[in-house]
C-alpha cells in the first residue's frame, strides 16, 4: 500500500506535529525543479491577461 500526502508547509500549524528537524527534512526532500513553459505558451498566457473582461476573455479563448 502507498500513501502520498500534499503538505503545504506554508501552514504554521504544521510545526505543532513535527520537530524542526522533521519540517525541514520535508520542506528539501527530493524537490523538483520546474521546468520552463515554451514561449509559445507564455506568450499565450500574457495575451489572456490583457482581457479587460470575463466577455473579452471568452470571446479570446473560444477564438484561439
Amino acid at each position: 500500500m502507498v500513501h502520498s500526502m500534499i503538505l503545504d508547509l506554508s501552514d504554521i500549524n504544521w510545526k505543532k506535529y513535527l520537530t524542526a528537524e522533521e519540517f525541514n527534512e520535508v520542506r528539501t526532500s527530493k524537490q523538483k525543479e520546474l521546468v520552463g513553459l515554451p514561449s509559445e505558451v507564455e506568450d499565450y498566457i500574457e495575451s489572456l491577461k490583457k482581457s479587460t473582461d470575463s466577455v473579452a476573455l471568452k470571446t479570446q479563448l473560444t477564438e484561439d
